[in-house]
């Protein structure tokens, strides 16, 4: 009954794909005509009458940029990590954490030195992993999960896991579940410095992440390998 109100109304048996809307048309279907001329980028009129069925997804996988993958995604979007911990390690790869570097630029504080060890400026490098405190709660997940001591930035611990852990892909799920935790810890920390006034131990922090990944981990279940029973076993001692 729609299809038939706009042939009468608006399109009136002109050419589909050459129609223009009137500038007093309705806004819901000047946006209709704007997608149709978006197609058009793509398509010609008779590549389009040539879809056997028109498909949304095969429409969007036309008309997106094919980017090629970027080296963190696939420890951002680990399916073991906490959700939450992957949305706050994403924004962070982005550099969009509201630090208070980023604050000060923006005239919201009046000082961009680190909540926690007030002694840098608050930046996401310093946060991760340049701070004394950050930089001891690594060590700790590093000394847990048997990662290598010299790598201490984030981009160096997800090529590290990636690329030279010889780890099972379920090793490597856990080692991406507990940066994307350690990440969100130390943002966790942070915000407390701010509204609570208060910073936790490393050793409190460092429990708090361990507990994370195992309780994490022991949810989403794991394989029946007996290396694999055998290493998680040793872990969650």
């Amino acid at each position: 009954m729609w299809v038939r109100w706009v042939n009468a109304i608006y399109v009136k048996g002109e050419n589909w794909w050459g129609y223009q809307p009137k500038a007093d048309s309705g806004w819901y279907w000047r946006k209709i005509c704007a997608v149709k001329e978006q197609l058009k980028q793509y398509y010609d009129e008779s590549s389009f009458a040539q879809l056997p069925k028109y498909s949304v997804k095969k429409v969007y996988q036309q008309m997106v940029v094919h980017h090629q993958k970027l080296p963190w995604c696939h420890a951002v979007w680990c399916r073991a990590a906490v959700p939450k911990h992957r949305v706050i390690c994403w924004v962070m790869v982005h550099g969009r954490l509201q630090t208070r570097s980023r604050l000060q630029k923006l005239g919201i504080c009046d000082t961009s030195m680190c909540l926690i060890c007030d002694s840098h400026e608050e930046t996401h490098p310093h946060l991760f992993f340049e701070c004394c405190y950050s930089k001891a709660c690594l060590v700790e997940i590093k000394k847990w999960l048997g990662i290598p001591g010299h790598i201490v930035h984030y981009m160096g611990l997800i090529r590290w896991i990636q690329w030279k852990s010889k780890g099972s892909n379920f090793q490597k799920k856990v080692l991406y579940t507990a940066v994307n935790a350690v990440v969100y810890a130390i943002w966790k920390v942070r915000n407390d410095a701010l509204w609570n006034n208060k910073v936790p131990t490393v050793l409190h922090t460092f429990n708090f992440v361990k507990q994370s990944v195992i309780d994490r981990i022991q949810c989403i279940g794991m394989p029946d390998s007996d290396t694999v029973q055998q290493w998680w076993q040793e872990k969650i001692v």
